[in-house]
């Protein structure tokens, strides 16, 4: 028997709890240990960021819907030998633990202290200082996070003269169409696009890009990449150069502990490239709850398969970009949509990914990814964010 106890309360980590309590016997507890009672839609923080009001998603009233113990606190220790874990003093007893911390947005230069980013907190705050008057916004990085920011922003303050700061084109990872037309949303909105330098350093006020130039702000969003949480580290799992710890195909890293999402680096192919994104972070959330309770009733677990469709970009609240991507390689494919079409598609992506969640906790439907073939699997393949 034993409980089963998940730890995160992002999209994985939700996700995971709600979907193992609806297959577990009742005798079963299922306790999602969080370090705040709220869903964060974190894939609208740039909305956040720009003064809109977010619907809050509540994990006490999701989990008790469910079923699921919700326990508030931080997970400070792990003894895999004894199956327990430590949240803020108490020792909780496991048969079978998911590990979903999520990520963090890290600067990897000198003067952090003088960036925001795209945190809760953080979001906040600067849309309070953009609401009191910015001329000069400067955001770093080039990457979906960063041009999701700038488009919200210049188009939410059109008074604020914006900024974007990014190593590679910004349409990287577009089709030729799509690129074309981010670039032409861009111009509409006043967004200045600097590419092929990065920032070496930051100053009050000033930023050192990587080719010599300086680039004076009145405020800086840094979006410039993305670690793993801190916590598999500090608890004494291995881990990669961002944090991240090394999976196998069942999404295991040491015994009866599973690692899902962002904190994750697979070691086998699930298929596609497996990117910090809450679209892959979702599935493997499932998965390992399905491998957990599957274990934990003397069943066979399965390896972890996934199939990559594409990426959208929202580009303020009435453009975005839906492109498709070869599920392979995760090089862009031929179809994209844009415009106000892109953008009613892209928000009921984004309304799925919560929307999943709660109907899995109200049992009214089970979630379901596109999973690849087995024959696809070539290799271990990891992309990170940028």
């Amino acid at each position: 028997m034993g409980n089963l106890v998940v730890v995160g309360g992002g999209y994985a980590g939700a996700l995971a709890a709600v979907r193992a309590r609806r297959s577990l016997d009742e005798g079963q507890v299922v306790t999602l240990v969080s370090d705040r009672d709220v869903l964060v839609e974190r894939i609208r923080n740039h909305q956040l960021a720009a003064g809109q009001t977010l619907r809050r998603v509540s994990l006490r009233e999701l989990m008790a819907e469910a079923g699921v113990e919700l326990v508030i606190g931080r997970m400070t220790g792990l003894d895999v030998a004894r199956s327990e874990i430590v949240v803020d003093g108490r020792v909780l007893g496991y048969a079978r633990l998911i590990l979903a911390p999520g990520s963090r947005a890290t600067v990897a230069v000198e003067g952090k202290e003088h960036v925001f980013s795209l945190e809760v907190e953080s979001s906040a705050r600067l849309a309070a200082r953009l609401t009191a008057g910015v001329g000069r916004l400067l955001v770093v990085g080039g990457g979906l996070c960063g041009i999701e920011a700038a488009t919200e922003l210049a188009e939410a303050y059109p008074l604020t003269n914006v900024t974007l700061v990014s190593r590679d084109p910004v349409d990287k990872l577009l089709a030729p169409g799509a690129g074309r037309h981010l670039r032409r949303v861009l111009a509409r909105l006043g967004v200045t696009v600097l590419e092929g330098a990065g920032v070496t350093a930051l100053t009050e006020g000033s930023a050192a890009l990587s080719d010599g130039r300086a680039v004076s702000f009145d405020a800086c969003l840094w979006a410039g990449g993305f670690v793993a949480s801190s916590l598999a580290a500090s608890v004494g799992l291995p881990t990669n150069g961002i944090g991240q710890v090394p999976v196998d195909a069942r999404l295991h890293a040491a015994d009866n502990v599973y690692v899902v999402g962002d904190a994750a680096c697979l070691t086998a192919s699930a298929g596609s490239p497996v990117e910090m994104s809450c679209r892959s972070a979702m599935p493997m959330g499932a998965h390992a709850a399905d491998n957990a309770v599957a274990a934990m009733q003397g069943r066979q677990e399965l390896p972890f398969r996934y199939r990559e469709l594409g990426i959208c970009i929202s580009l303020g609240r009435h453009d975005a970009i839906v492109q498709t991507r070869r599920s392979d390689d995760g090089r862009p494919g031929w179809l994209w949509l844009g415009g106000r079409l892109g953008a009613g598609v892209k928000e009921w992506i984004c309304k799925y990914t919560v929307g999943s969640i709660e109907k899995e906790a109200g049992r009214r439907q089970k979630y379901r990814w596109l999973a690849s073939k087995p024959e696809a699997n070539k290799g271990p393949r990891r992309l990170t964010a940028s």
